[in-house]
C-alpha cells in the first residue's frame, strides 16, 4: 500500500467569509451554506436540508463559489476545530471560511475512504497552538495517508458503510419516536389554532413568564471567547433540537451580567426572527446556555413539550408569520408573544399526555443505548481499517 500526500490528490482550501446578518438566510430556497456550528447537527446525521440556504443573488453579491457534492468538509479554526467532525457533502453547497475544503481530483480515489480515514486520523491533530486552535491549509496538504487499490478502498468503503448504516438506523428509531409524538400531540389536541376541541384558551403571559433575549448592545465583539457559555439564536435551533455554535460563547462573568437571560432545564426557547415557530425544549445539557439576542425564552406552567409543540405546529406558525413585524425580516417582540393565545386542555388530558411521553421518552433513552453500541462497533471497524 501506498502512501501519498493529500495535496498530489486532491485540491484542499478554506470556505468563504458568509454574508452578513440573519436576512440572508432561508430555511425554504437557495443552496445550503455550511457553517461551523453546522458541523456537529450534519456529523451526527442532521439532514443538509435543515441547514441555513443562501439565494442566488445573495451569493452573488457576496461573490460566493459553490463547492461541489462529495467535497470532504471539517473545521480548521476555533473550538470546533477541535470536535473532529468530518462531513462528506451530499449536495453542492457554499461553506464558510472557518472550514477546511477537500475536493478530490482523482478518479482512482473514493471521497468516502478519505471521509473515513479523516475520522480515524482525527484533524485536530494537526493543531499547533491550543490556546487559538488552528490548522493551517498547507498542513492539511502535506498529510500523508494510506492509499490502497480502487478494489481495496471499495471494500473498506462498503463495510464501514454496514456499520455506518446501523448508527443511521438507531438515529431514525429516535427521529421516529419524535414523530411519533407530534401524531400523539395532533391527535390529542388537534390543531391549536381553530381549536377543534373547543378548550378555552388563555394569553401566554397569563401563565407563562416571556422574556426576550438581551439587546445587542449588552453584548460586544469583546465578550466573545471560545469555549465558554454558549448563546442560543436562531441559528442554532435545528430540528427541535439545540445545536451550540462552539465559536459563539461568552464568559462566565458576562453570563452573570445577564443572570435573566440564562435558561433552564424545561424553558421554552422561541425563534423571534426568521422563519417562526422554530422552538425547542432545554434539557439538562443546555442548562446554564443564555439566550441570544434573536431568540426569546418562556418559563411556562404548562409542560414544556407539549407547549413547544403547540408553538412550533404549522398553523401557529403561519400565526406567528402573520403577526410579526417586519417585511424583509419577520421578528417577533415579548408583547406578541406574551399575547399568543394557547388552547388549555383539561388537566386529566395533560396528565394522560405526560404519561405517554414519558413512556416515549424511555424507549427513547433504550434507544440511545443501541445508537451508542452502533457508534462502538464504528469506531472499533475503524481502527481494524486503518489502526
Amino acid at each position: 500500500m501506498k502512501w501519498v500526500e493529500l495535496g498530489e490528490i486532491t485540491n484542499v482550501s478554506s470556505g468563504q467569509g458568509a454574508p452578513q446578518g440573519d436576512d440572508s438566510y432561508s430555511f425554504h430556497r437557495g443552496i445550503p451554506f455550511i457553517k461551523a456550528g453546522d458541523m456537529e447537527f450534519l456529523a451526527s446525521g442532521g439532514f443538509i436540508g435543515d441547514i441555513q440556504k443562501v439565494e442566488q443573488k445573495v451569493a452573488e453579491e457576496n461573490k460566493l463559489s459553490i463547492y461541489p457534492k462529495n467535497s470532504i468538509v471539517f473545521a480548521k479554526s476555533g473550538m470546533s476545530a477541535k470536535k473532529d467532525r468530518v462531513y462528506c457533502l451530499e449536495t453542492d453547497s457554499y461553506v464558510v471560511n472557518h472550514l477546511a475544503i477537500i475536493k478530490p481530483n482523482n478518479e482512482g480515489f473514493l471521497s468516502k475512504f478519505l471521509t473515513y480515514y479523516l475520522q480515524f486520523f482525527k484533524p485536530s491533530k494537526l493543531i499547533q497552538d491550543e490556546s487559538y486552535p488552528s490548522i493551517r491549509i498547507s498542513d492539511i496538504r502535506n498529510l500523508k495517508f494510506p492509499l490502497p487499490s480502487l478494489s481495496e478502498q471499495k471494500k473498506i468503503v462498503a463495510k464501514l458503510d454496514r456499520a455506518q448504516r446501523l448508527i443511521d438506523i438507531d438515529r431514525e428509531m429516535l427521529a421516529k419516536y419524535d414523530e411519533l409524538i407530534q401524531s400523539v400531540f395532533l391527535e390529542m389536541f388537534g390543531d391549536p389554532v381553530t381549536n377543534p376541541k373547543g378548550w378555552e384558551k388563555k394569553e401566554l403571559d397569563k401563565f407563562s413568564e416571556v422574556q426576550i433575549g438581551p439587546f445587542g448592545s449588552l453584548l460586544h465583539k469583546e465578550d466573545y471567547i471560545e469555549d465558554g457559555i454558549p448563546l442560543v439564536n436562531p441559528k442554532n435551533i435545528i430540528g427541535s433540537r439545540i445545536i451550540p455554535d462552539g465559536g459563539k460563547t461568552i464568559t462566565s462573568k458576562k453570563a452573570k451580567e445577564l443572570g435573566k437571560y440564562i435558561l433552564k432545564e424545561n424553558d421554552v426557547v422561541l425563534a423571534r426572527r426568521g422563519r417562526m415557530g422554530r422552538c425547542a425544549v432545554v434539557t439538562k445539557h443546555e442548562d446554564g446556555f443564555l439566550c441570544g439576542t434573536g431568540s426569546i425564552i418562556i418559563r411556562s406552567e404548562l409542560n414544556p413539550t407539549l407547549l413547544s409543540k403547540i408553538l412550533s405546529s404549522k398553523s401557529m406558525a403561519s400565526h406567528l408569520e402573520e403577526v410579526a413585524n417586519g417585511i424583509t425580516m419577520k421578528n417577533l417582540n415579548s408583547k406578541i408573544v406574551s399575547g399568543l393565545k394557547i388552547p388549555i386542555p383539561p388537566v386529566e388530558i395533560i396528565n394522560q399526555y405526560e404519561e405517554i411521553i414519558t413512556f416515549i421518552d424511555s424507549e427513547k433513552f433504550q434507544q440511545k443505548v443501541f445508537l451508542k453500541n452502533s457508534g462502538e462497533l464504528f469506531s472499533s471497524l475503524l481502527q481494524e481499517a486503518f489502526g
